[in-house]
């Protein structure tokens, strides 16, 4: 029992994030490679959402306000899907992510084409149904994504290699760089505390390492 004697420090973790740049071209190889996945990687890289939240997401959380220059547009982040079962986000409250133009307008292009389908089939609403699900309309199978979709476009693009939680926090580490503040990030990144924003992302505050 002398583990808990001999315990070492741990270094604190730090994110590692694409550039934007970076991003753009893993965006770009997707769209050319494996165009059906390209509104969830640009949801996953303009949201900073979990694997398990984009998975679980569904039409009725998002609300896409009157227009592009509508400020009422967020994504309400409030379930999660993890080891088969759709359970509550990490932090167990729902969070509301502010919804991008760009990201509006491709989840609204991909709404307009699953409510047609959905009327074609004598259905009158998809607020249940699922943002992201598989061909079969099933929920996706997390070990799958970065297996089959994101490790050959990141090889393909010439990208080094990333884990797809990277993308969430490449989405913290632009808004830090953008001059968000850390009360900003923790909120739309869904932290339970500022200390773990401060942690994860301090080094990334411009001058922080002066």
């Amino acid at each position: 029992r002398i583990g808990r004697f001999a315990k070492t420090e741990k270094p604190p973790h730090q994110a590692a994030a694409l550039t934007r740049s970076e991003g753009e071209k893993l965006l770009a190889t997707i769209q050319e490679l494996y165009p059906e996945w390209h509104a969830f990687f640009l949801t996953a890289l303009r949201s900073g959402m979990r694997k398990g939240e984009l998975i679980a997401l569904q039409w009725g959380d998002i609300q896409f306000g009157e227009s592009a220059e509508d400020h009422n547009r967020y994504i309400l982040v409030q379930r999660n899907y993890s080891q088969g079962r759709f359970t509550s986000p990490k932090s167990n409250k729902p969070r509301r992510i502010d919804l991008s133009k760009q990201l509006r307008a491709e989840l609204l292009q991909l709404r307009d084409t699953r409510i047609l389908k959905a009327m074609m089939a004598g259905k009158s609403s998809i607020a249940n149904e699922l943002v992201f699900p598989s061909k079969i309309g099933t929920v996706i199978k997390p070990d799958n994504i970065a297996v089959r979709y994101m490790q050959p476009a990141l090889e393909k693009a010439g990208l080094r290699r990333f884990r797809f939680h990277d993308l969430r926090h490449s989405f913290g580490s632009h808004l830090i760089q953008d001059g968000a503040s850390l009360a900003y990030v923790r909120d739309q990144m869904g932290h339970s505390s500022i200390q773990i924003t401060v942690d994860t992302y301090g080094h990334l505050i411009p001058g922080a390492d002066i």
